[in-house]
């Protein structure tokens, strides 16, 4: 099966793009920290990963698809857009070629008993799944369970009165209070 190629484009909500790249089709969703630049990242917690348009041109060559990352990049410049783009496209690698040492240590690190690895999470499951495991999860479930339904004793964060909630979250006596108090507030900004 042949790599499917392909200049993608990441754009705000409002359609203006402020990435532009070439890699396989899969790099085109990959917003992983580690493979993208702080300003990207930014860009991309600021409006939200749901919130980023993402568009995806196909091409048949790596060589096509680096010529037409330049093409892009350049049109987009033109244009006046601020691209979060280090250069001006149409280099890169598609691929990484590892050396006999690295894949060795890469491997090292997948072996069972290393932090992090599946030999610690099978541990925790067989634990889990132990008499001793399942009593602590069913008091820390009945500790939670408790801890929800006890009675609080809050004052009022707008009027100053006390009042009793079983609520972890109320900061107000009443949803009243609280648009009643809001809107006060907004007319003396005013």
């Amino acid at each position: 099966m042949a790599k499917q190629f392909c200049v993608y484009i990441h754009k705000r909500p409002n359609g203006e793009p402020f990435y532009i790249g070439k890699g396989l089709l899969s790099r085109a969703f990959d917003f992983a920290p580690s493979r993208r630049t702080e300003w990207h990242r930014n860009i991309v917690k600021k409006y939200g990963r749901d919130n980023i348009i993402v568009d995806v041109i196909p091409c048949m060559y790596e060589k096509e698809a680096f010529e037409l990352e330049q093409v892009h990049i350049k049109i987009a410049k033109e244009n006046g857009y601020k691209l979060a783009n280090l250069t001006d496209g149409g280099e890169g690698a598609s691929g990484r070629f590892m050396t006999d040492k690295q894949k060795e240590g890469l491997e090292k690190g997948r072996r069972i008993g290393k932090k992090g690895t599946k030999g610690q999470r099978q541990q925790l499951v067989q634990w889990q799944q132990s008499d001793a495991g399942k009593e602590h999860l069913k008091r820390l479930s009945l500790i939670g369970r408790q801890a929800l339904h006890i009675e609080r004793n809050v004052e009022c964060a707008e009027c100053g009165k006390y009042f009793i909630t079983k609520s972890a979250k109320a900061k107000c006596c009443s949803r009243l209070c609280e648009q009643r108090n809001r809107r006060a507030r907004q007319k003396n900004e005013k």
